[in-house]
């Protein structure tokens, strides 16, 4: 172990969540100082993953970097990083000697982002849970030790992460039109006749409407679902959790509010209705807790 060497790698995980603009910043910011900084660098890592694949540097092939982060995850989970490592790697060695991961949740969320690399379609519900299991569920797991709780919360964490995909997927069907991207699965339009010239031309057809608050509701019963999986006790654990649960169900209001019309104008919640909705569950939860 080299001090300083972890502090830089710290701080690097540290920036880049930081720069990310996300609104899980906010939530992570009232942790205590080791666990806010591994909590960094789990999400530093789905950054970076995510990024190779939405935005690739010239002459990267994603497929082969996404092959040598899995080599890199392994290297992790066996404490054989390197100086000159990625200092994501390098960080989430330290983060692991501190609060051990699975190295099978780190593996699941690249297998998520890389079902985007060859695809730019969820063929039905099913490949689609499995997406939102990967890309988020997986995430929330990775979180559990960070936060101080264990594996006994994962059906908490896998139902939360499922319920913030569908609503970033509401939020972002527009985008990821444009993009040409749809994530709303091909069975679910089929079941709606709804044509995917509609959704990439931004035809907001009553089926289509229709199908959009279809997965409104599933993501509200997710909600529900994973409140109801969390026991009293775990509350003042996992209020970062909960803190990012009340602004996406905000934003999933909001989206109701606007009978999910993205086309005509982005839906997006302003940060002072993030702060408020974090700062309430944050006094809700997190004042039973002492570190």
């Amino acid at each position: 172990m080299n001090p300083r060497a972890d502090a830089e790698a710290l701080e690097a995980c540290a920036r880049i969540t930081r720069a990310s603009g996300s609104s899980f910043y906010l939530a992570f910011l009232p942790l205590p100082r080791e666990r806010r900084e591994g909590i960094f660098c789990v999400y530093a890592f789905c950054r970076v993953i995510d990024d190779l694949v939405d935005e690739p540097p010239p002459g990267v092939d994603p497929a082969v970097e996404l092959a040598s982060w899995r080599r890199s995850v392994h290297g992790v989970m066996r404490g054989d990083v390197r100086h000159d490592d990625h200092p994501v790697l390098r960080g989430l060695a330290v983060t692991h000697r501190r609060f051990p991961l699975h190295e099978e949740d780190m593996l699941a969320v690249i297998d998520g982002v890389e079902m985007d690399l060859f695809s730019s379609r969820r063929a039905s519900e099913d490949e689609l849970q499995l997406y939102c299991e990967r890309v988020a569920g997986r995430v929330g797991c990775l979180c559990l030790p960070v936060f101080g709780s264990g594996d006994h919360a994962r059906p908490f964490a896998l139902a939360l992460g499922h319920a913030f995909q569908l609503t970033n997927i509401l939020r972002d069907v527009a985008k990821d039109a444009r993009d040409g991207r749809i994530y709303l699965p091909q069975d679910a339009l089929a079941r709606f006749g709804v044509a995917e010239a509609d959704v990439l031309a931004g035809r907001l057809t009553p089926g289509l409407r229709e199908l959009l608050r279809e997965t409104g509701e599933r993501a509200a019963s997710l909600f529900q679902q994973a409140e109801a999986l969390l026991v009293p006790q775990e509350r003042p654990i996992l209020y970062p959790a909960l803190m990012m649960a009340a602004i996406y169900r905000r934003m999933l209001d909001a989206l109701l509010g606007a009978d999910y019309d993205v086309w005509s104008a982005p839906v997006r919640l302003s940060r002072g209705v993030k702060i408020m909705a974090a700062l309430g569950a944050y006094s809700r939860d997190r004042v039973l807790r002492t570190w």
